[in-house]
């Protein structure tokens, strides 16, 4: 078998020993080349031509961001950015590394425990991104593509939508700040997602589209009523689900479905039982099957479904696991989403001027 080509980027020569030594251990994985900022690390992506790339965001001559900028554009090799204990500045960048393409973030662990609990899912995530056709990966989003492309007009699905459900793994916070970003402040529907990350990310990911989009962002509170023009974000490790009350419930005790928790299935499932065929509900990039039954529940009580298509994902699985059992209506790009979800609540003309003024 062929070993996966890894570059390391880091300015810190301890952290790319470690890295090296880690990786190295296991047998289908080569590190080929280390880069100590991200000039270096643009010329060796070139040269190299690594499978996966290690990115380190804060580092001098050429940060991170600007690396995986350039990278994703030029050569669309996989990235897994790799940050130390996040502020404010580091936070948003590592975020908008991201939406710029890179697939996944991880935190650098701060003892040998859990270094151990790392590499393990290091390795792992790796070997998943490393078989990633580069032709998916996604390029930066610029508002200049939207300047002067035309609504579409659609066929009014005759539903009185009340809910948006939206579910998102590798690759989804960059969609999903996208599709958000052009919604405007006047929206009215409460959005609630599971996006799968990291633990410990999951706030920072809610400060980061703080100041990204026009909608108010939060994590989702256990007991709290859905209230319409909101974005309810699910926290990490609890399945966040609607009642009968149309009240939000954090469940951190129930296993994890599809192996996470949060799962989209969940959510998506109790979206269906509570708001049925005034549910909208939505499933983008990432790995696996997670959401394809719950959006599939959505359709069959009538709600409207959509999906991500194949040429903007990251990682078509989810979207193709729900294609495969017929649980979408459309599958359509992140803009298109947006522009679905503007002309499905009669908010056109107000995200029209939204998106012009940015």
């Amino acid at each position: 078998m062929e070993k996966k080509k890894v570059l390391i980027v880091d300015d810190s020569l301890t952290t790319r020993k470690i890295l090296r030594e880690t990786l190295e251990k296991d047998p289908q994985i080569e590190v080929i080349g280390e880069a100590r900022n991200g000039k270096e690390a643009v010329e060796k992506a070139f040269n190299l031509k690594p499978d996966v790339i290690l990115m380190d965001i804060q580092m001098p001559v050429m940060n991170g961001l600007e690396a995986t900028e350039k990278i994703i554009s030029s050569y669309s090799i996989p990235i897994i950015i790799i940050s130390s204990v996040l502020n404010k500045n580091q936070m948003y960048s590592s975020f908008n590394a991201l939406a710029a393409g890179a697939l996944d973030i991880m935190l650098k662990p701060n003892s040998k425990t859990e270094w151990q609990r790392f590499s393990k899912i290091l390795v792992g995530k790796i070997k998943l991104f490393s078989e990633i056709k580069r032709t998916t990966l996604r390029k930066p989003f610029s508002y200049q593509d939207l300047y002067h492309a035309p609504y579409k007009d659609i066929v009014k699905f005759g539903n009185h939508f009340e809910v948006v459900a939206m579910g998102a793994s590798t690759g989804g916070p960059g969609v999903i700040k996208e599709i958000l970003a052009l919604l405007p402040s006047t929206f009215s529907l409460p959005i609630l997602i599971v996006q799968h990350m990291t633990a410990g990310f999951i706030e920072s990911m809610v400060e980061w589209l703080r100041t990204e989009v026009k909608l108010p962002v939060k994590l989702a509170e256990d007991g709290e009523p859905v209230t319409p023009s909101v974005v309810y974000i699910a926290p990490s490790g609890k399945h966040l689900k609607v009642n009968r009350r149309k009240r939000m419930v954090l469940d951190s005790s129930s296993k994890p479905v599809n192996g996470h928790r949060p799962a989209v299935d969940v959510l998506f499932k109790s979206v269906a039982e509570v708001y049925a065929n005034h549910s909208i509900g939505i499933l983008l990039t990432g790995m696996g099957e997670d959401g394809a039954l719950g959006l599939k529940q959505i359709k069959q009580k009538g709600g409207y479904t959509i999906v991500q298509d194949e040429k903007s994902c990251a990682v078509f699985g989810m979207p193709k696991a729900a294609i495969e059992i017929n649980a979408h209506i459309k599958m359509l790009s992140p803009r298109e989403i947006g522009e679905e979800l503007i002309n499905l609540t009669g908010v056109k003309n107000e995200a029209q001027k939204n998106i012009i003024s940015r």
